[in-house]
């Protein structure tokens, strides 16, 4: 399991990849699962998590509810009876289990989507759960004992969050990918325009490591040049 710790002493294990990557997020005694991935990783998720420890969770942060990233919310829900948070924008789709699927960015994404006519396949839909912390703007985590906080950074999808560890770590779901080097364009998102005004808040945070849900870790750098591109060919 990749490991990062910030100055601070958060550490951040990435729990799971595959099809989605999942991290936990620990400082003392409070843990944060961000993400749980689809209902065919439940068992390495869990193995993981018990090989760390793991017996509660303060809470199940999404970073949004397309499927590979939310289908296990029921479950991590009622194995660890913790919080599930979730943007507004994202607690329709998790309260059915029925999250649309994203646009394409380039041909071939868009050619899948669009053979699928609009319909949303069985194998992306998952088990309804109720969200119970619904945030629309930044959202601190002190509450719960971390110092860090949710960020909305929409773009990939309508309601997609960020978390921000010592404004050093981000986070970031879908808002960027880590699998094409030198690249964070991610090959689905619904809006490019309002993605790449959350690519410029997250380099505001001060974070220099971005931890996408797809892939390998970027830089501030990295992430700092494909801002000036893709700013560029949206003028």
């Amino acid at each position: 399991m990749n490991k990062w710790t910030t100055k601070s002493g958060y550490a951040i294990h990435k729990i799971l990849g595959f099809r989605c990557n999942v991290f936990l997020v620990s400082h003392d005694k409070h843990h944060f699962l961000i993400d749980c991935g689809s209902k065919s990783f439940r068992n390495p998720l869990m193995r993981n998590l018990n090989k760390l420890g793991i017996n509660h969770l303060d809470g199940l942060i999404l970073t949004h509810s397309h499927f590979d990233h939310a289908g296990n919310s029921l479950f991590i829900r009622n194995q660890f009876s913790c919080p599930v948070i979730i943007h507004i924008n994202e607690a329709d789709s998790l309260a059915t289990g029925c999250s649309p699927l994203p646009h394409g960015t380039n041909a071939i994404t868009r050619f899948l989507i669009n053979s699928l006519n609009g319909k949303l396949p069985v194998w992306a839909q998952y088990e309804p759960c109720m969200p119970d912390i619904v945030i629309s703007e930044n959202y601190t985590l002190a509450e719960q004992g971390f110092e860090a906080y949710l960020m909305p950074t929409p773009g990939h999808s309508p309601g997609s969050t960020s978390l921000i560890l010592d404004n050093e770590i981000a986070i970031t779901g879908d808002a960027m990918f880590g699998i094409f080097p030198g690249s964070v364009f991610p090959p689905f998102a619904d809006n490019v325009k309002q993605l790449i005004q959350s690519w410029e808040l997250l380099l505001e945070t001060g974070a220099s490591i971005f931890l996408p849900s797809h892939g390998q870790s970027r830089s501030s750098s990295t992430l700092k040049i494909q801002l000036e591109k893709y700013k560029q060919r949206c003028q």
